[in-house]
This record gives structure tokens, C-alpha cells and sequence, in this order.
């Protein structure tokens, strides 16, 4: 990698930082945890870092899928329905949307669920994940005329998911934490230091920022990530299992 492309990967990076930094910012100052948008970090990193096809396919998708899931689950915490129905509700609405769309933009499910579950009802939640997706929309075409190919390849990796890997993801809903900008740096910088990019991770050291303060628990925290990322792994690991076993199946019959 010559100078000038370590100079556009650490801009990449920084501006990441930078987002999540202003948000922040802007949340405490305004004296509102309801415009934190925690995927909007993973967001940025996911198109602007990593430049994942089925993230940065469509710019207009970008702008307005998240935006649009994020009303959904502002609504949906307004409902007088149960918690667990308007969870469920959220995840299928978030991923029908996105099935209709041809598209994977997993934040945009996030978007909806995240409202529901931390009962964020407050208009300006779904306006905040609208400017920043125009901010990552924004600047899309210009990190695209500057860089190296995509790290994520494939033409597996573009258009919409498949339906099995839908099923499997609405049977798993994991809650995302840890804690505020620090979190971030030190997550970026484990991501540097490991070669391991994981645009969720950023999501889940800034979910802390909109939780009441009896609610954050560390150990909590810790156990509720693990069994998330546990049952997340198991999940994907029993459906490429069987997936294989189908394809093995297939190819001795043939």
C-alpha cells in the first residue's frame, strides 16, 4: 500500500471517528439521547471503510431505507401493543422493506428494532438516522473515485439476502452494547490493530448512550452481547450446515 493510499484509508477511518463524535456531541448539547443512532456508525464504516457491496450498491437506499425503518419502529414503540409483538413487528416490517428493495442494508433493520426495544419515541430518532444516512449517501461517490477495490467481493454479497438467511435472522434478535465515543476509539483501534474490520462492533459501544442509567449494567452488558453473538453464531453455523448437507445430498444424486 503506497503513501497515498494509507493517507485515504486513515481519512476513511477518521471520519468515521468524526461522525459518531458529532452525533455525540450534538445529543448532549441538545440534552437527548433520542438522535443517537448507534448503526449509523457501522453505517459510515461498512460503505465509506470497507466499501461492502450490498451496503453501497444504491445511494438512494442509503438515504432512505434506514430513515424509513427508523419511522416504523418510532411508531411501533408508540403502539400500546406488547414489547415482544412490537419487536417482532419491527424485524419483519425492516426486513420485508428490504427484501422489496433488493437490498441488504442490515442497518436499516436495526434502525427499526433498536426503537422498540429501548422505547424511543421521540420524533427526532427517525429525522437523526435520516441526516446521517444523507451524510453517508453524501459521500459515497466521492470515496468511490478515490481508493482501492472493495475488501467485501462478490456478487453473493449484493442484492437481496436469501430467504433462509432471512428466516434465520428474524428467529435471532441479539441486544448491541458497551459505551460511548471512548468505546468507539477503542473499538477502531482493536479493528486496526487485529486486521479485523466488524462494522456491528461500532454499533454496540454506542448503544450504552441511549440507555437509562439504572439500566447500565456492565455484566448485563457483557452476558447479553454473549448470548447474542452466541445464538447469532449458532444460527449461521446450523443453516451453512445445513445448506452443505443439502448440496451434498444433491451431488451424490447427481
Amino acid at each position: 500500500m503506497n503513501t497515498e493510499m494509507r493517507w485515504w484509508t486513515g481519512l476513511r477511518w477518521a471520519l468515521v471517528l468524526i461522525v459518531v463524535a458529532l452525533m455525540l456531541v450534538l445529543a448532549a448539547a441538545l440534552g437527548t439521547h433520542a438522535i443517537i443512532f448507534p448503526e449509523g456508525a457501522a453505517l459510515a464504516m461498512g460503505i465509506w471503510v470497507l466499501r461492502i457491496p450490498g451496503w453501497s450498491a444504491s445511494r438512494w437506499r442509503v438515504a432512505v431505507l434506514p430513515p424509513l425503518c427508523a419511522l416504523v419502529g418510532v411508531l411501533l414503540a408508540r403502539s400500546d401493543q406488547p414489547a415482544w409483538a412490537a419487536m417482532l413487528a419491527a424485524t419483519a416490517v425492516a426486513l420485508l422493506v428490504l427484501q422489496a428493495c433488493d437490498s441488504r442494508l442490515a442497518p436499516a433493520v436495526s434502525a427499526a428494532v433498536l426503537p422498540v426495544v429501548f422505547d424511543v419515541r421521540a420524533w427526532s430518532y427517525p429525522v437523526a438516522v435520516l441526516v446521517i444516512c444523507a451524510v453517508v449517501a453524501a459521500g459515497m461517490p466521492w470515496f468511490g473515485r478515490r481508493g482501492d477495490a472493495p475488501l467485501h467481493r462478490g456478487a453473493k454479497d449484493s442484492g437481496r439476502y436469501p430467504w433462509s438467511i432471512v428466516g434465520a435472522g428474524a428467529a435471532v434478535i441479539a441486544a448491541w452494547v458497551l459505551a460511548g465515543c471512548l468505546a468507539v476509539v477503542v473499538t477502531l483501534a482493536l479493528m486496526r490493530a487485529t486486521a479485523t474490520a466488524h462494522p456491528p462492533a461500532l454499533a454496540i459501544a454506542l448503544i450504552p448512550q441511549i440507555l437509562q442509567p439504572s439500566a447500565r449494567d456492565p455484566l448485563d452488558y457483557t452476558l447479553a452481547i454473549a448470548a447474542g453473538a452466541g445464538a447469532l453464531y449458532l444460527a449461521t453455523y446450523a443453516t451453512a450446515a445445513v445448506l452443505a448437507r443439502r448440496e451434498g445430498v444433491a451431488s451424490e444424486t447427481t
